[in-house]
């Protein structure tokens, strides 16, 4: 398809011998040729990177190795990028990651292994949780005005982005935009997590924009991503392209989501930074018809998820139940739901004729979720059985910790 500007590369990698932590020389070639034929599509040689230091950006929000090993970056891919550019003559190859509240990035590097494999191919981590932040001020931002950016952010020459190919319950799909999370200081990643994290991830790109963003396609997630999905370890495919939007239409597209239902995609094309319309994208490589295939959504919402759990929604954002939905999909893997039937309440006005009757029945506790159910937590408290979870939105592993009678320290473990 030939049209505008925005070029956009896909090409295959298959092997099912190997996986993303058991993998060959033989299998990490393979994967560097078809990142160079990627890059090649897009114009990218040695030229561009001669002499400049170059920063990848993986996705390592929750390492978990043993379990859903497609939840974070493929490994390969970072280490294939960091041979191709090194040998492409650049100065100094980085990889910088801030994986979330709780869990300290040099953690996350161990978990990935990368700790180890990074520097023995010739690369440096950048752990952008262990130095102080630049001010930014965000003039054009909307809901995102100040921002504290890590300073590798603007000591590499390149940035290049790396997101892993996944649904998302929060924000629907999880690439390129909401890759750049993954730059935004711990002390900022709780502000505007609600129905505004979309104007918030827009907002971002005002303040750092990569110079490409490929996507690591060769093992998937799908369903209750970005922690608890199910792997595609057939999905085999890379997409590369410098137009951000571009490449998270189509990373998007290829799990049989059309550009238009992803708000981050809409919004950040409305803003100028990008084409969305597949059918004028000029694509490169292999054909969409070839790696289309539809996958399974995340499922936002928690009613009737659990039949350990009665959950009211009121007035609930996004944020309060995506969170809640980490929660409770965790407890359900980790199978540490308690013999009783608890009731979780979130949101403004939630019904109370409704939680009356739910807990009529049962001696489970009631917790009352997020900021907005304070007022309700405030008339409910006279039981010893009323638990208030504070947080607008509450982190993802509050529920999670507080039903297990932990404390918030331990989220990142």
């Amino acid at each position: 398809m030939e049209g505008n500007t925005s070029k956009v590369a896909i090409v295959r990698y298959l092997d099912a011998a190997e996986e993303p932590y058991k993998f060959t020389d033989r299998g990490l070639k393979a994967i560097r040729e078809r990142l160079k034929e990627l890059l090649d599509y897009l114009g990218w040689d040695s030229s561009r990177v001669m002499g400049k230091s170059v920063l990848l950006k993986p996705n390592l929000v929750r390492p978990q190795v043993e379990i859903v090993p497609a939840v974070t970056t493929d490994p390969r891919v970072v280490l294939a990028l960091i041979d191709i550019f090194l040998d492409w003559g650049a100065k100094k190859v980085g990889v910088g990651e801030n994986p979330g509240w709780g869990l300290p990035a040099i953690k996350a590097f161990h978990l990935a292994r990368l700790d180890k494999w990074v520097p023995e191919y010739g690369g440096a981590l950048e752990p952008f949780d262990e130095e102080d932040p630049l001010e930014i001020d965000n003039p054009k931002g909307v809901v995102f005005r100040h921002v504290l950016l890590p300073p590798a952010a603007r000591r590499y020459d390149i940035i290049v982005n790396i997101p892993k190919l996944k649904t998302h319950m929060h924000t629907t799909v999880s690439l390129g935009i909401k890759n750049l999370y993954g730059f935004i200081v711990d002390s900022q990643r709780l502000e505007s997590h609600r129905n505004d994290l979309h104007r918030k991830l827009v907002d971002f790109l005002h303040v750092l924009h990569p110079d490409i963003t490929i996507i690591d396609g060769l093992w998937a997630l799908e369903g209750q991503a970005p922690l608890y999905g199910i792997t595609v370890p057939d999905m085999g495919v890379l997409i590369g392209s410098e137009d951000i939007v571009a490449v998270d239409a189509v990373g998007g597209f290829v799990m049989g989501i059309e550009p238009a239902e992803v708000t981050t995609t809409r919004l950040a094309h409305q803003e100028g930074f990008g084409a969305m319309d597949i059918d004028t994208l000029n694509i490169q490589g292999v054909p969409l018809s070839q790696v289309r295939r539809p996958f399974q959504r995340a499922v936002l919402s928690s009613v009737g998820a659990y039949p350990d759990i009665n959950v009211v929604e009121g007035g609930a954002c996004i944020g309060c139940q995506s969170s809640l939905r980490h929660s409770l999909d965790r407890l359900a893997r980790d199978n540490r739901f308690n013999p009783r039937v608890d009731t979780v309440i979130l949101g403004r006005n939630a019904p109370l004729d409704q939680i009356a009757t739910l807990t009529s029945s049962t001696d489970g506790k009631i917790w009352c979720f997020g900021d907005c159910t304070e007022e309700l937590y405030n008339k409910l408290q006279d039981s010893e059985n009323i638990i208030w979870v504070p947080g607008c939105a509450p982190h993802i592993f509050d529920y999670y910790l507080a039903y297990l009678g932990k404390p918030r320290s331990m989220r990142g473990q």
